[in-house]
């Protein structure tokens, strides 16, 4: 049944639209390039690393030093918070460039598990709606705004973003056909609950397993079988039958899935018996127990934000798969399903974080480039002639963006140059896309809005970096720190609770490989056998560990920087400091012990 407004009018076969796109490969090729080509600019030019998107290169980096594949480590520590496959992956690329730290490199590693996430996301799009879209989609999630940041950023996120992805295209190909049409038997069910399944079946729980292999425990498989779950049991509903879940209720692949999702917590339990209370901690607390607590319409304020540019078309396509899922359109439902099911689950728990939207990107695409059918229509039908209203909109659009620069110039690096360059940017791309939308031919349509997208993509990579990158203070530090350290010394790194996450930031940006402490106990076990001066120690920390420091040694302050990120106030500030021990150490608080000392990853 062909639905008024439904999707159907982009799809390659019933249209023509993008007849150059007349296979997958090709839909790949196109979303490769463009992607490829973008996300290597930051690559190249990036600003310096943040503390989060520190974690896992300094982890990757002490396995390539120590080789401690299994139990990954920070500061030679073990760190268990996360699974080692994602440090794997950027060990391996460090590895093929013969290094053990880099940040082209760490950025890399996250482009290059970006990349298979976008072509999946074409592959799903083909499959259920043809060329046009696929090729659409797969350019709208490479230029949405989170996707974009995560795609070039080497934390978990995008690692398990490829997995979720590999899930749901994994399920696309077992439950519809090439066109979108639902297959009347998936994977095929003979044989009952023990019974043999199709490879992609055994594949889907694999992978379904897998997903805990990037950030954690249970969160990944969540991810990808919502959107599951709910297509299926709506399936049950609207046919009154148990028979849509039955290929899916199969003990082996079930089995499958707890094997390879137990594998690593299993080993870790066996060497960390204690690491049980952590992810007790870390997941019931981002579960119920205030972890980033949020309101419960949290996702709806985030969710305009994490679709920008592509908002307002992803919207639209919501609208119109609405009319196509009241009609029991399969393709329509499911995709509308993996957009929403997601933000709504997550809406249930405290723990609310926009990025935790990075797993349902992939269907607003999807709606995205639905939606941009009846709105380039809708402008084809209200936009006169000429180029007047270009013209126009560009002049109101420049006009604006210069009224705001001017008035908050002195808050922009740049200032002036910026508040011109804006200007004209703002001039010109508001020009190419009111003349684009009202083009007869859909692709210079679509073109002509997605140009002005990557163009500014592109000119903010190598602004951010040199403008808005504000570790300057700390790596001029960091460098002068070292040199004062002697080639004798160990390198120790003081816990940093104000800010936990800059901890692996001071690791990685060091040239030789730091030691982590959590107080000067620590600090004179960790160096009394291993350095010349035995009871002398070089430590990296804030300037408001003194007094600590004070109770067990002879402090010295060497160095302090003249900024640290994010700073309140300048007891905030990194130092280095050199202690000095007496011959018999002072014991340490009880109290202080207890707390310090407990299992902190």
């Amino acid at each position: 049944m062909v639905v008024p407004g439904a999707a159907q009018g982009w799809d390659i076969r019933k249209e023509g639209v993008m007849r150059n796109s007349r296979n997958l490969a090709q839909a790949m090729a196109i979303v490769g390039v463009v992607a490829g080509g973008l996300y290597l600019l930051p690559v190249l030019w990036g600003r310096t690393l943040t503390g989060h998107e520190s974690v896992q290169p300094q982890t990757s980096r002490e396995m390539v030093q120590g080789g401690h594949w299994l139990i990954p480590t920070v500061g030679g520590d073990a760190w268990l918070e996360r699974p080692p496959p994602p440090m794997w992956w950027i060990a391996g690329i460090y590895t093929m460039g013969g290094c053990n730290r880099s940040e082209a490199l760490a950025r890399l590693a996250a482009v290059l598990a970006a990349l298979p996430t976008l072509l999946l996301t074409v592959a799903i799009a083909y499959r259920l709606f043809g060329g046009a879209v696929a090729i659409m989609a797969g350019l709208i999630l490479a230029t949405m705004h989170e996707f974009f940041a995560y795609a070039i950023n080497p934390e978990a996120d995008i690692f398990l973003c490829l997995l979720v992805t590999a899930v749901i295209a994994t399920f696309v190909h077992l439950e519809f056909a090439p066109g979108g049409q639902r297959r009347a038997a998936p994977a095929a069910s003979a044989g009952g609950l023990w019974g043999r399944r199709s490879w992609t079946m055994v594949l889907f729980f694999l992978l379904v397993g897998g997903t805990n292999w990037a950030k954690g425990l249970l969160f990944g498989s969540v991810m990808a079988l919502a959107p599951v779950a709910a297509f299926l049991l709506s399936d049950v509903i609207q046919r009154r039958s148990w028979a849509p879940l039955q290929p899916y209720l199969w003990g082996w692949g079930i089995l499958l899935a707890l094997a390879a999702a137990s594998a690593w917590p299993l080993a870790v339990i066996g060497q960390y018996p204690e690491i049980v209370q952590l992810w007790q901690e870390h997941y019931l607390g981002r579960l119920h127990r205030g972890y980033l607590r949020e309101p419960w319409w949290y996702y709806a304020v985030q969710l305009p934000y994490v679709l920008l540019p592509w908002t307002l078309a992803a919207l639209a396509g919501g609208l119109v798969c609405r009319s196509a899922v009241q009609h029991q359109a399969g393709r329509e439902r499911f995709v509308v399903l993996w957009a929403v099911t997601t933000p709504l689950l997550l809406s249930l728990a405290d723990g609310k974080h926009h990025h935790y939207l990075l797993y349902c990107l992939g269907g607003w695409a999807i709606l995205a480039a639905l939606g941009l059918r009846p709105l380039w229509l809708w402008c084809r039908q209200q936009m006169p002639s000429g180029l007047t209203v270009p013209v126009g909109g560009g002049l109101l659009s420049a006009l604006l963006v210069a009224i705001t620069g001017g008035l908050l110039r002195q808050y922009l690096p740049g200032q002036w140059a910026t508040v011109v360059v804006a200007t004209l940017f703002a001039l010109l791309a508001g020009v190419v896309v009111l003349q684009g939308c009202r083009h007869r031919d859909p692709r210079r349509a679509f073109a002509a809005i997605l140009a002005p997208v990557v163009a500014a993509y592109a000119m903010w990579i190598p602004y951010q970096a040199a403008f808005l990158d504000d570790y300057h203070s700390d790596l001029t530090f960091l460098q002068q720190a070292e040199q004062m350290i002697p080639d004798s010394a160990v390198v120790l790194v003081q816990f940093d609770w104000t800010a936990p996450l800059e901890t692996f930031w001071v690791l990685y940006h060091l040239q030789r490989p730091g030691v982590l402490i959590r107080d000067p106990w620590q600090a004179a076990e960790k160096t009394a056998s291993t350095q010349t001066v035995p009871h002398e120690a070089y430590v990296l920390a804030r300037r408001l560990d003194y007094p600590v420091y004070a109770q067990a040694a002879s402090v010295e302050t060497l160095l302090e920087s003249a900024y640290t990120r994010g700073e309140k106030q300048p007891q905030q500030r990194r130092v280095l400091y050199r202690l000095r021990f007496p011959a018999t150490l002072p014991p340490a608080p009880e109290e202080y012990l207890r707390l310090v000392r407990r299992t902190l990853w």
